[in-house]
């Protein structure tokens, strides 16, 4: 068996996701904070007896969640795990609306995040190693 190669990028294919931030942005109101993450994840398991390969193993995940933050420091949170533009407008959809709902039941004790500046940000982490170059074979 012959593990294919990964897309040339993974960040490339999340930059291609664009779409996801104007979603977001529409359903935050005035006072609101959110976090989106979209996060996409590629394994290979590979297990080697006896010089031999036993288990040789690849799968791919990827999805999308929001917490979302009211001016009183209620929360809710929500995710899919497809990344379609209608998953994820209904995810976020429920998510404003479980939000909506919570009320002042906190009575202002969970400010802290209001205060917190926007920012925006990226985290990528590589493989130590190009593992799909090895051409491992059962």
């Amino acid at each position: 068996m012959t593990v294919a190669a990964p897309p040339a990028s993974s960040l490339a294919a999340l930059e291609a996701l664009d779409w996801v931030a104007p979603l977001l942005r529409g359903v935050v109101r005035p006072g609101w904070l959110a976090v989106g993450r979209l996060q996409r994840t590629r394994r290979l398991d590979l297990v080697l007896k006896s010089g031999r390969t036993d288990v040789l193993e690849e799968s791919e995940t990827e999805g999308f969640g929001a917490q979302l933050f009211d001016a009183e420091g209620a929360s809710a949170l929500g995710s899919t795990d497809e990344l379609s533009p209608g998953s994820v407008e209904r995810a976020l959809a429920s998510t404003a609306a479980v939000l909506a709902r919570a009320g002042a039941r906190l009575g202002g004790k969970n400010r802290e995040l209001a205060k917190l500046p926007r920012l925006v940000g990226r985290h990528e982490v590589k493989a130590p190693r190009d593992v799909w170059t090895l051409g491992l074979a059962r």
